[in-house]
Formats: structure tokens, sequence, C-alpha cells
């Protein structure tokens, strides 16, 4: 069995009702709160033995933190690029725009950026050539996007349906890989 740790990054210092993703915006001043909490769980796990991280703020220093090892930066972690929306206020935004993205999630990209499908294409390589390849724990530090994508993915649901899994800041999920088909998810904090 090897066993993945998917960590979503802490609360970013941005106020609510943003449109981010690509970008690279900082943690909140409640940083520290949360990293410790977050590492409390991940040590009464198994030992990591090997640790990636998007290379975005938000999410490599909630992976120097938590752990000792090497951090593998890899940018298909990266969260969604919103494009011309990147740090706009959503209630801003064009409605018929939104609207018209909101129709066809997997294939639109009205924002200048990439869409959904974009996002879990490289995401999913990411997955196959190197988390389910790893030996031993791996911890992987990351996006709601990137998470959601992975764990569409592993439950063959229609990726639309993956916005419909809530994931809260410093969410932590455990993924037990029997084989290539056979696995166990277990949300390990809310």
């Amino acid at each position: 069995m090897k066993e993945i740790i998917l960590i979503r990054h802490t609360k970013t210092e941005l106020p609510p009702g943003i449109c981010y993703g690509n970008s690279d915006v900082d943690i909140d001043k409640s940083f520290l709160s949360h990293a410790i909490a977050i590492k409390t769980t991940l040590d009464k796990l198994s030992t990591i033995k090997q640790v990636y991280s998007s290379p975005l703020k938000r999410c490599f220093k909630l992976a120097n933190y938590l752990f000792d090892n090497e951090i593998n930066t890899d940018n298909r972690l990266k969260e969604l690029d919103f494009g011309k929306w990147e740090l706009t206020a959503w209630n801003i935004l064009p409605r018929t725009d939104v609207e018209n993205w909101c129709t066809d999630l997997d294939s639109n990209a009205v924002h200048g950026g990439e869409s959904f499908n974009d996002l879990y294409l490289r995401v999913i390589e990411f997955w196959k050539t190197v988390a389910i390849h790893q030996t031993g724990s791996t911890a992987i530090v990351t996006h709601a996007g990137v998470i959601r994508a992975i764990l569409a993915y592993l439950l063959e649901m229609p990726k639309k349906n993956a916005f419909s899994i809530n994931l809260t800041y410093g969410q932590m999920i455990k993924v037990e890989l029997f084989d290539d088909r056979n696995f166990k998810i277990t949300f390990l904090n809310q």
C-alpha cells in the first residue's frame, strides 16, 4: 500500500470574493496557528518520504513549515489560471462571461486563462508520472482545483462535478493506493 496526503494551502491575505488562481498571493496572518494544527494531524500519520508542492507562495511556505524533507516544486500543481480575471472581485466580473464559463467548465476559458480540462490534464499527468510511482508516503501541498481534479480522476466522476467537493483551507485528504485502481480516500480534518 502507498499513502499520498493531499494538503490544500491555508488562507491567503486576499479578502473573500476575489478571483485568484495562478496569482502568487501570500498567506495571511493566521498562517502559524493553521499550520500548527495541520502539523499536529500529520505527526500522527506515517513518516512522509517525498514532498511535492505548487511553487506558489501559499503552498510552498506551508510545505516548508510542515516538512523537513526536500520540497519538490512542480508547475503542474499550480491552481487554475483565471487569465484576465485574476485578482478581480467576482461580483464585478461581467455576469454573462461568468455564466458562459459556468455552463461548460470543462472546456470554457472565456477569461483568457485555462479551462478546467486544461488544469485536469496537467494535474493527472503529474499524478500518473510522479505521485503514484513514488515509494513510501508522499505529501502534495497544492490548491483546491488540483485536489478536485485528482479526486474526480480517482472517483471517475464527471469533471464538472468536481466543483461540488467542498475543500476548506488547510484541508487534508489521505489517499491509500493498493494498486492502480484500488484505493481508499479519507478526509483527515475539517
